[in-house]
């Protein structure tokens, strides 16, 4: 049965095959032509029978546009011939109707209406034909007919969908060596491709239109259409090859002249692509790069030069760097430069400079501000830079600041290139207001000991070991990852963690890094072998920039920073009043505000932290205050402190907070920090809280000798002694004393008079025994002597322009004299002297007062003055009372006006 199908088969396809054959012999006997006629009417009805049996319509359509050539007096006889001979070549070669005939009598139809060609040319170009049809590709013939065609018609070297090549004029001759070309003595080339075009002007070559190539030699290339002038910026070409099949080319060995910035020409690569919907602001065709990697533009922008290799892309200048060198933009201050970037590649429109990572300097004296990789624009209308960290690679690195010796991290740097002023800031518009500049030699034992993560060794530690083994300090990926056993894969998060907290200079993408100082220390000081600091500054702030460099005086303004930790061990912080500090070089700063050293507050204004001294100058402190002992213990048996109400006020000194070489305070210093006063200093007691404020600061005030107190954070109570001179507004003669510490917590003294007593108010009255000041104010207790009285109290109370006092005892001494007094005694009174108006009251408060012969009572006040004793209220005398505001006593008698 299998047998039988596969006969039936093969019989079926054999006679199918026989039909075939019949009905193709049957076609092609009656289409077939062995020979063109040389007759030129018999020619077009062979032609046109043979491409209308090919295909009718387009046939007949075909001789239609023909015949107004043929039979229009256009070829000569000569060329008639030439196209018998032609058409006979290509009836033997086999050659189809369609597009082959088709072609040849359309470029000939072409060729002969052109005013440029002659019937040698013409000859010449189909003997080129013959040759092709008697040639093996069949493809190449196609190609050259479809060709010239193109260039017969429309001027065109080659057409495509895609793109096209046109010459300007019909100056060419055809040739064949080894392959048919055109060559132009002399043409302006053009391709047109996506509705656009590219020009080379004044060139000359050969087209190879079988292989799509032109062989060109010199011509011009300019960026007109990237709106530069092509007397400014062109390219010339010596010998060049081009493949027309497509809108791009790339020419080596051009001669480009940009005149914009460069006397002289250049030698380097050009290359060519037509874009679409390209507007000028975007060309980015021609593009021209130079061999030179190191050429120079002075004031590419005013201002502004650039170093490097060059390339024009269109509208934009490239600038690249090599692998061995970067390409640079300098900014210039006074004709120096003063900030340099340096990247592989710049972006250089007439509008801005960019560069999507670039490394930056900013040259500060001898010292620098340095980033190996930001994000760098310069807008050439605001002449403004910016510089922007994006959290992204290398970009997370820290600035490192050599002039103020701080890594300084924040989002964006802006300059204007023409003002005295750098801004340090955060991106505008997002979340971040907080920016840090650390120390150089900052340490923190809790921050190193959480690098180490679920490691077994440091990864600082394993570092600064291959750092010691190569005795260098950069060290390449494959170093590290041979010298830990790890991979690539787990070693590069470290090292950007590493960059970020700036320990390491990163190259992400060479694979190296350079390990920098700060790691090393870190190193060293985890073992204590090294001193370091811990000062730092956190900058927190809304609606202004974190911090504004001056470039006039490098000091750096830093703004929303709450406090600094100066030292731990010491326990100084500073807290800068309006949260504002000026950084200097070597991280001395200068601010106002109060300074927390130990125990004590110090505020005041125009301080000046000296990192090299570790020390803080102070010349103008407005106010001491001291916090010591009360003498009780809280719930955890340590001492209670609490502020001490009196301060000291104008004080010029200074703070030591430590040993300059013992900022870490790892080493024991006891007697730090240590506070020197080297001018005289001020107490005042003119507080309200203080008898209502009666002891004004003018002339009632403690004047302080210079002093010095140590161990600021652990003194003892006794330490608080504070010599000079006491004023006491003309209470008593200014006499020397020291301020202690008092029972109600404030700074006074209690002292004796000297023998014969003090004279008081100006020699109105004379005091004897012990004087007080405190926070309850000047006080006594002794007597008071005052014209014939002598008045006791154990606390009197001393005012600028009075005494007050309750008086235990109260005596006048009996006077015969010119100006009488009688004796007179008293117990427990109140007493008011008014020393100015040279009046002395005592006043009964439970005991009338004793007169004359002590039987008398007056109850009431007495008057003491310099012209007698008076009286007030009732005087009691043997069986009698009399009752009067005003009562004169004298040595035996006493009188009133009105009783």
């Amino acid at each position: 049965m299998d047998d039988i199908t596969f006969n039936e088969r093969m019989i079926k396809k054999y006679n199918y095959l026989i039909l075939l054959l019949f009905l193709a012999n049957s076609i092609y006997g009656q289409t077939k032509i062995k020979n063109f006629s040389s007759d030129s009417t018999l020619f077009f009805d062979e032609m046109e029978e043979y491409l209308t049996y090919s295909r009718s319509a387009d046939g007949k359509a075909v001789m239609d546009d023909f015949s107004w050539n043929w039979y229009g007096g256009i070829f000569s006889d000569k060329e008639r011939e030439i196209v018998y001979k032609t058409c006979n070549v290509m009836l033997r070669a086999r050659k189809r109707g369609f597009p082959d005939f088709r072609n040849y009598l359309y470029a000939i139809s072409n060729f002969v209406n052109s005013d440029k060609q002659t019937e040698e040319t013409f000859e010449q170009w189909n003997d080129i034909v013959i040759r092709l049809a008697k040639g093996k590709s069949k493809k190449r013939f196609t190609d050259y007919l479809q060709s010239c065609n193109d260039l017969f018609e429309e001027n065109l070297l080659y057409k495509s969908s895609a793109n096209s090549w046109a010459a300007n004029n019909q100056n060419y001759k055809f040739g064949f060596d080894s392959l048919p070309s055109i060559e132009f003595d002399a043409l302006t080339l053009t391709c047109y491709s996506k509705g656009d075009s590219s020009v080379i002007y004044n060139t000359k070559g050969v087209y190879y239109p079988t292989e799509a190539t032109w062989v060109g030699v010199g011509g011009k290339v300019t960026w007109e259409r990237a709106g530069y002038s092509p007397d400014s910026v062109y390219a010339e070409i010596d010998e060049y090859r081009i493949s027309v099949k497509s809108p791009t080319y790339k020419i080596k060995d051009a001669t480009f002249y940009d005149y914009r910035y460069f006397k002289e020409p250049m030698k380097g690569l050009l290359e060519e692509k037509i874009l679409a919907n390209v507007v000028q602001e975007k060309a980015s065709y021609p593009r021209f790069q130079s061999y030179n990697a190191y050429l120079e533009i002075p004031n590419i922008v005013e201002g502004v030069d650039y170093i490097g290799g060059y390339a024009l892309q269109g509208r934009k200048v490239v600038g690249r760097g090599t692998e061995e060198q970067d390409a640079y933009v300098v900014f210039k201050r006074n004709n120096v430069p003063f900030l340099v970037m340096a990247s592989k590649t710049f972006s250089i429109r007439p509008e801005r400079i960019v560069s999507q990572i670039a490394a930056a300097t900013i040259y500060l004296k001898e010292d620098s501000i340095y980033h190996p990789g930001l994000s760098f624009k310069f807008f050439t209308d605001e002449r403004k830079v910016t510089l922007i960290r994006d959290h992204q690679g290398i970009k997370l690195t820290p600035y490192f600041n050599s002039y103020h010796q701080v890594d300084m991290d924040f989002e964006t740097l802006e300059w204007k290139v023409d003002s005295p002023t750098v801004e340090f800031k955060n991106l505008t518009g997002g979340t971040k207001t907080d920016a840090t500049f650390v120390s150089a030699d900052y340490f923190s034992k809790r921050a190193y000991m959480s690098m180490m993560t679920m490691q077994t060794d440091h990864p600082l530690y394993i570092i600064k070991q291959l750092v010691d083994k190569l005795d260098t300090n950069l060290v390449t990926n494959q170093q590290l990852v041979e010298h830990t056993l790890r991979s690539y894969a787990q070693i590069e998060p470290m090292l950007l963690s590493l960059s970020y907290q700036g320990f390491i200079n990163y190259n992400y993408d060479a694979k190296y890094f350079i390990v920098k100082d700060k790691l090393i220390n870190w190193v060293k000081a985890s073992g204590g072998n090294v001193d370091y600091d811990v000062i730092g500054f956190y900058s927190k702030i809304k609606g202004q920039n974190n911090a504004s460099l001056s470039l006039i005086n490098y000091d750096l303004k830093l703004r929303g920073v709450n406090s600094v930790n100066v030292s731990d061990s010491q326990e100084v912080i500073i807290y800068p009043r309006g949260k504002e500090l000026t950084l200097k070089k070597n991280r001395d700063f200068d601010f106002s505000g109060v300074v927390q050293a130990g125990r004590f507050d110090i505020m005041g204004s125009n301080f000046g932290f000296k990192y090299d001294d570790f020390m803080i100058d102070m010349p103008n402190v407005d106010s001491l205050r001291i916090y010591a002992e009360t003498g009780e213990l809280d719930q955890y048996n340590k001492p209670v402190i609490r502020r001490v109400k009196t301060v000291i006020e104008k004080i010029n000194g200074n703070l030591l907070i430590d040993k300059p070489n013992n900022k870490s305070g790892v080493k024991p210093a006891d007697e730090y920090p240590k506070l020197n006063s080297f001018r005289d200093s001020y107490v005042f007691y003119d507080k309200k809280s203080i008898q209502g404020g009666v002891y004004g600061k003018d002339d009632f005030y403690f004047h302080v000798k210079p002093f010095q107190i140590d161990s600021l954070d652990n003194f003892d109570n006794e330490q608080l002694k504070f010599a000079g001179t006491m004023l006491s507004g003309g209470i008593f003669p200014d006499f020397e004393e020291t301020l202690t510490l008092q029972p109600d917590h404030s700074l006074g003294f209690v002292r004796s008079t000297p023998p014969g007593g003090f004279d008081m108010y100006g020699g109105k009255g004379t005091y004897h025994d012990t004087i007080r000041l405190s926070h309850d104010g000047m006080r006594g207790n002794g007597k008071l002597e005052y014209i014939t009285s002598t008045t006791y109290s154990n606390d009197f109370i001393f005012f600028p322009d009075s005494m007050n006092a309750i008086a235990q005892k109260y005596n006048v001494e009996e006077s015969p004299v010119a100006v009488e007094f009688p004796p007179v005694e008293g117990e427990n009174v109140k007493t008011r002297w008014l020393p100015f108006k040279d009046i002395m009251y005592h006043k009964e408060i439970s005991k009338p007062i004793a007169m004359y012969d002590m039987k008398s009572y007056m109850h009431g006040q007495t008057m003491i003055q310099p012209d007698g004793l008076t009286g007030a209220g009732t005087f009691e005398f043997e069986r009698a009372e009399m009752d009067a505001n005003l009562i004169k006593f004298k040595f035996k008698d006493f009188q009133s006006d009105t009783a």
